[in-house]
């Protein structure tokens, strides 16, 4: 996870961030999550919303918000 990039976070399916835990979560690099959408934002389990950093939160889109 600690080499994604926002393109590779683009390409992921949305449904694929059900699965994910706090660890992986913590592994991504703030960057990555400029790739994100609000679909994935939907799909996120509240478990790794909680490992989320200041930084991981200013890097996600504000229309993934």
């Amino acid at each position: 996870m600690a080499s994604m990039t926002p393109g590779m976070m683009a390409a992921m399916p949305p449904d694929a961030l059900a699965n994910m835990g706090p660890e992986m979560m913590a592994a991504l690099p703030p960057t990555a999550l400029g790739g994100m959408d609000a679909d994935m934002m939907a799909m996120m389990p509240p478990e790794m919303m909680a490992n989320m950093t200041p930084e991981m939160m200013q890097s996600i889109p504000p229309e993934a918000m």
